[in-house]
């Protein structure tokens, strides 16, 4: 994430990153960020207790994690209107609406990453429409009543 961000920064592109979250490697990451040029650029907000205070004032949802299955940030993030860029990794690619898809990229292709980063962050237009289509996609298969009658039939319960 950080590295993609760092490459934006090269080209100009006016951006600010956020990291929410905190844990063993924030010493690590920040000192990237110093090695970068690009420590005024990130903010990190450590640990936030109601990321949804924070999740609008996003223009762009951007996950690089290798290792998830179904992230419920996912989820936050297209019920608050944002495009996603992310790592094809467990359900992610099929969480997000199709047209958003193309956004996801394969795992440990650290320059697709930043291309999608690069793509949708000089696209203001692209980034309200994928928000939007997100929003609905996240209202029609994520509802948390859908979800309880998908649950109720998978476990065989009526």
């Amino acid at each position: 994430m950080i590295e993609a961000f760092a490459a934006l920064r090269k080209k100009n592109i006016k951006s600010r990153l956020l990291i929410i979250g905190d844990g063993a490697e924030r010493t690590k990451l920040e000192a990237l960020c110093v090695t970068l040029n690009i420590q005024d650029q990130v903010v990190f907000a450590g640990y936030i207790s109601k990321p949804e205070t924070v999740i609008g004032y996003l223009d762009v949802f951007a996950i690089s994690s290798d290792t998830e299955q179904m992230p419920n940030t996912i989820l936050e993030a297209m019920a608050a209107s944002l495009p996603i860029v992310g790592v094809a990794v467990g359900d992610v690619k099929n969480m997000v609406s199709v047209q958003n898809q193309e956004f996801i990229t394969p795992l440990n292709d650290d320059l697709a990453f930043s291309s999608m980063m690069e793509k949708l962050t000089g696209d203001k237009e692209k980034q309200i429409k994928l928000g939007e289509l997100n929003l609905s996609h996240v209202k029609e298969k994520y509802d948390r009543l859908i979800m309880y009658k998908k649950y109720a039939k998978l476990w065989g319960i009526n």
